[in-house]
C-alpha cells in the first residue's frame, strides 16, 4: 500500500512538471476579427476578416519587428481556425480549421517573409 502511494505521488508530480513545461504557449480564440497566439516573445495575428497572418516580434520595449502578411490558404474557414505558436520561440504556427479537417503549417524567416507549407486534409489522410 505505502508502495502504491508513492508511486501515485511521483507520478503527479511528473504530470505537473510536464503540464508547467508546455504552458509558455498561449492561444486566444474567440468571437471577434482577429486570432492571436503566442510563445515567448513573438504574437503570430489572424485576421480574420481579410485571412492575412503575419508574425510580430517585441524586441525591445521601442522595438518592435513584423513579417511580412501571407494569406490563408483558400477552403480554410478562419473562423472556425485555431491558431497555435510552435516552437522554442514561437515562429512557426500551426493553422488547424476545426470544420473541414484541413491543416497547414507557416514558418517565418530571417527576412520578414513567411513560408506556408503544404494543407493537409485530415479527413483523407485517414482513409
Amino acid at each position: 500500500m505505502k508502495k502504491t502511494i508513492i508511486a501515485v505521488g511521483i507520478g503527479m508530480l511528473l504530470v505537473t512538471a510536464i503540464l508547467q513545461m508546455g504552458g509558455r504557449a498561449a492561444v486566444w480564440a474567440g468571437e471577434g476579427k482577429f486570432l492571436f497566439s503566442s510563445v515567448s516573445n513573438n504574437t503570430w495575428v489572424l485576421d480574420t476578416s481579410t485571412r492575412q497572418l503575419i508574425l510580430i516580434n517585441f524586441e525591445k520595449p521601442d522595438k518592435t519587428w513584423k513579417s511580412k502578411p501571407v494569406s490563408v490558404p483558400a477552403g480554410f474557414d478562419v473562423n472556425q481556425s485555431r491558431l497555435k505558436a510552435v516552437g522554442v520561440r514561437g515562429t512557426a504556427v500551426v493553422l488547424q480549421d476545426t470544420s473541414s479537417g484541413l491543416v497547414t503549417f507557416f514558418d517565418a524567416k530571417d527576412d520578414g517573409s513567411i513560408v506556408a507549407f503544404e494543407v493537409i486534409d485530415i479527413k483523407d489522410s485517414m482513409k
